[in-house]
C-alpha cells in the first residue's frame, strides 16, 4: 500500500506592478452611466420579492450592500506598463516563492503555468521562466488553462503528482494582465487588476498542508465571459478583448456558485475528516467586494477570519487565493495551524473548494 504524502505550501511570491489606477481614471459622465444602468446589470441584486434560497439570498444581500457602487468596492488597481510583458510579472512571484519556501532552482520538479493574457499564443510562458530561473531540463512543464480557478487545479496536480512519487517540489504560477484585452468603456473593466502570484508545494508532515478537495465543472456557462472579437472567431481579423458573450448566463453563474458552495464545503470537509467548526480562516475568489461575505454568510461562519485584496488589487483571476493567503499572512489574520477553506470559480464553470491546514514550511532537502 502506498504511504500518503502530504502536499502544502512551502512558500508564496507576489508581484505588482507600481502602475496604480484609481477610480477617477474613468471619466465621471461614463460612471455616471454605468450608475443609471447598473438596475439591469450582471451584479444587480435579486428582486426582493422573488424566492430565494438561502444561498442566493445570502448572495443577493451582499450584492445589495454595494448596489450604489459601480466599482463593487474597487478603490484602486495595478496596471502593466507597455514595455512589460506578463511573463516579467511571473518571473518576479516565482522567484520571491522560491526564496521564500527555501527551495533551490534544480529541485524543482514540475512548473505550472496558469496566466489569463499569455506572452504569446502556443507558447507557454514557463519556457522563459524555466530558462531565467535556471532549472534542470527534466522538468514537467504544463500550462494550465484555469484562469480564475487556475490556482486550485494546479494544487489539485501537484498533490497528484507528489502524491504518486512523479515530483517532489512543484512551483505554481498565476498571473492576471486582463489590462491588455479590457474595454474601459465597459463597465466591468473596473473590476480586474494585473499581477502575478507563485506558490511552491512539496511534502509537509501528516495532518498539513491540503487535507480535503471539492472540484465541479459546470458546462451550461460555457461562452458566457469571453476574450476574443466580439461577434466573430477570435482568430478573425479585430482586437481580442474580454467582453460578455452572455450577461445573463454570467449572472446566473454567480447564483450557481453560491449554491455550490455548501456542498462542496461539505465534501471537502469530509475528505478532510473535519467539520465547519474546525475553520479558523476563509480564503476566497475576489470577484469584487461583496464576494467575501456572501460566501462566509452562505457557509454559516460568522467567527472564521478573513481578509480581502479586491479594494487595493481588484480580481487578479487565478492569482487571487495566493495574494489572499500572502495578504493573511502578513497582517497576522493567517496563522500556523490553522483550518483554512478556500473557493474559487471560473467562467466556464469550474470551481473548487479546498480545506488546508496552515503552516510555515521549507524545503529540508
Amino acid at each position: 500500500m502506498r504511504e500518503i504524502i502530504h502536499v502544502g505550501i512551502w512558500g508564496i511570491g507576489t508581484y505588482l506592478p507600481p502602475n496604480v489606477r484609481t477610480n477617477d481614471w474613468w471619466p465621471k459622465e461614463l460612471v455616471a452611466c454605468w450608475r443609471e444602468k447598473r438596475a439591469a446589470g450582471v451584479t444587480r441584486p435579486v428582486e426582493a420579492d422573488r424566492q430565494l434560497s438561502p444561498a442566493a439570498a445570502a448572495l443577493t444581500r451582499a450584492m445589495a450592500a454595494y448596489k450604489d457602487d459601480p466599482f463593487e468596492g474597487a478603490i484602486e488597481r495595478r496596471v502593466l506598463s507597455d514595455d512589460m510583458e506578463p511573463s516579467d510579472m511571473e518571473l518576479s512571484a516565482a522567484r520571491e516563492a522560491l526564496a521564500r519556501s527555501g527551495a533551490l532552482a534544480d529541485q524543482v520538479d514540475a512548473l505550472l503555468i496558469g496566466g489569463t493574457v499569455p506572452d504569446f499564443q502556443q507558447n507557454s510562458s514557463g519556457c522563459r521562466l524555466h530558462r531565467e530561473l535556471e532549472l534542470r531540463p527534466g522538468v514537467l512543464t504544463l500550462q494550465t488553462e484555469g484562469t480564475c480557478n487556475a490556482f486550485a487545479q494546479q494544487v489539485a496536480v501537484a498533490r497528484a503528482l507528489i502524491g504518486s512519487g512523479q515530483a517532489r517540489c512543484v512551483l505554481a504560477v498565476q498571473s492576471s494582465a486582463q489590462s491588455r484585452v479590457l474595454r474601459p468603456e465597459d463597465p466591468f473593466s473596473v473590476w480586474f487588476g494585473d499581477g502575478a502570484t507563485a506558490v511552491v508545494l512539496g511534502p509537509v508532515p501528516a495532518g498539513e498542508g491540503v487535507l480535503g478537495e471539492a472540484h465541479l465543472t459546470d458546462g451550461r456557462f460555457y461562452g458566457a465571459l469571453v476574450t476574443g472579437v466580439p461577434g466573430k472567431r477570435w482568430t478573425d481579423q479585430g482586437k481580442n478583448v474580454l467582453y460578455l458573450a452572455d450577461p445573463r448566463r454570467a449572472r446566473e453563474q454567480l447564483f450557481a456558485i453560491a449554491e455550490h458552495a455548501n456542498p462542496m464545503l461539505d465534501q471537502a470537509l469530509a475528505a478532510a475528516g473535519l467539520g465547519r467548526k474546525d475553520i479558523g480562516v476563509i480564503v476566497t475568489h475576489q470577484a469584487a467586494g461583496w464576494f467575501g461575505s456572501a460566501i462566509q454568510a452562505i457557509w454559516g461562519l460568522p467567527e472564521a477570519r478573513r481578509t480581502d485584496t479586491f479594494a487595493w488589487a481588484s480580481s487578479l483571476s487565478g492569482a487571487n487565493l495566493p495574494m489572499v493567503m500572502a495578504t493573511g499572512e502578513r497582517e497576522g489574520i493567517l496563522r500556523p495551524g490553522d483550518v483554512v477553506a478556500t473557493v474559487s470559480g471560473a467562467t466556464g464553470m469550474t470551481m473548487t473548494v479546498m480545506v488546508m491546514r496552515w503552516g510555515r514550511y521549507r524545503s529540508s532537502a
